[in-house]
């Protein structure tokens, strides 16, 4: 649809020179009331009718922005809460507090047949939310039982750290290793969700 601009001017200057011609018959008395009218009109249209459109549509439009941008950050936030639950699964529940490193500290050496030295009690650290236990061992093994035994500890579950672990040969028997080894093992205070 092509709109002629000249043929619209031209429209347009006829209708103002007819109202300018009415008012100078009539009088600006004459059309006071009409005007005033639709001057009020056309003001509470704006201030009743358009207004609060507007005002709502700016209200809308900065929700729509809001949720766009937790869509955008809910899947990330989903993975990593995700991820995180299952890095909780894996790690000893808080009512397991009390002997669990220990415990299964002994059960490892005695699953490879392996005697203690050394055996200090389990220590521990309270630090934003987590409990860390670390425990210590000092024993003689030959180095294939210490690589069963290391790899024991490493696949535990629920999951245990090897934090150092201090191979030596100090005379003694042949085919003997001094190993001195710290775990430990790190217990949320609480579970997600909870």
């Amino acid at each position: 649809m092509k709109i002629d601009l000249t043929r619209l001017a031209g429209s347009l200057k006829e209708d103002l020179n007819s109202v300018n011609d009415a008012i100078k018959e009539k009088g600006g008395k004459h059309f006071a009331r009409p005007i005033v009218l639709g001057i009020a009109i056309v003001f509470g249209c704006f201030h009743f009718l358009y207004s609060p459109i507007v005002v709502k549509q700016s209200s809308l439009a900065d929700r729509l922005a809001a949720a766009r941008a937790v869509a955008q950050f809910a899947e990330q936030y989903k993975l990593l809460r995700d991820t995180l639950a299952a890095a909780y699964v894996q790690l000893p529940r808080p009512e397991d507090r009390e002997q669990w490193l220990a415990n299964s500290l002994f059960e490892s050496l005695k699953a490879e047949n392996i005697v203690a030295d050394s055996l200090p009690p389990v220590t521990e650290f309270e630090g934003k939310g987590l409990i860390v236990q670390n425990a210590n061992m000092r024993s003689k093994m030959s180095f294939m039982d210490g690589i069963r035994w290391l790899h024991r500890v490493e696949s535990s579950k629920p999951v245990i750290h090897i934090t150092t672990v201090d191979l030596s040969k100090k005379g003694g028997k042949i085919g003997l290793l001094e190993v001195s080894a710290q775990i430990s093992t790190v217990i949320p205070k609480k579970r997600l969700g909870q």
